[in-house]
């Protein structure tokens, strides 16, 4: 799903960060090959990994962050407009204006991290075979009808929860252009995750 940063070395160059990583993964719970655990495998690799090797320049390091982020906004914008369209066809019509303005805001933010990554002089990576390897959200097929709040909301959850570790790590690289598009992205997360807990009208 995920292809793996040039420094979070988990399936390969560093065997020991391999099998702590899985180690934890195990202990929590959470299947290794499972959607969110292949997420949190290349999370957890940025955690522990060498963050400063000469081989993953700074530039290197916000294309994958940057990346990353841009993949996992493009599947939450996907499955925002499948959202809709089922809130729509269930006659639950401010539902879903409020999953169209969601897809909407987060094509904002898709544009800003593209137009972020080529100023740095790298290429943003938004097809359809590099965002499936990427993104760490789950499969948005099989919803009930009354779920899609909640899925919309837990979809959020996955791709804001890794970015604190993110942005901090851009900041450390005096990457402040990045660290802000995140933050903002966070931002935008928190206020839809509020508005869909409070369901604007009862879903079908």
């Amino acid at each position: 799903m995920k292809t793996q940063s040039p420094y979070a070395h988990t399936e390969n160059g560093n065997p020991d960060l391999h099998m702590q990583i899985q180690s934890e993964l195990s202990r929590a719970g959470v299947p290794n090959a499972s959607e969110v655990g292949r997420r949190l495998q290349a999370d957890m690799g940025r955690e522990f990994g060498p963050l400063a090797e000469a081989s993953a320049p700074r530039a290197n390091v916000a294309f994958e962050i940057l990346n990353q982020s841009l993949a996992d906004c493009i599947d939450l914008q996907l499955q925002t407009q499948q959202a809709k369209w089922d809130a729509r066809a269930k006659g639950a019509t401010t539902l879903a204006s409020l999953f169209e303005e969601i897809g909407s805001r987060i094509c904002e933010h898709e544009d800003r991290i593209t137009e972020q990554i080529t100023s740095l002089g790298g290429t943003a990576q938004g097809t359809l075979v590099r965002v499936c390897e990427r993104s760490g959200l789950n499969d948005y097929s099989g919803i009930p009808a009354n779920r899609h709040s909640d899925t919309i909301s837990c979809a959020f959850d996955i791709v804001c929860s890794p970015l604190d570790r993110d942005i901090e790590l851009l900041t450390a690289l005096d990457d402040h252009a990045s660290a802000s598009i995140l933050s903002a992205l966070c931002d935008t997360g928190a206020v839809y995750r509020q508005r869909l807990e409070k369901r604007p009208t009862p879903e079908a």
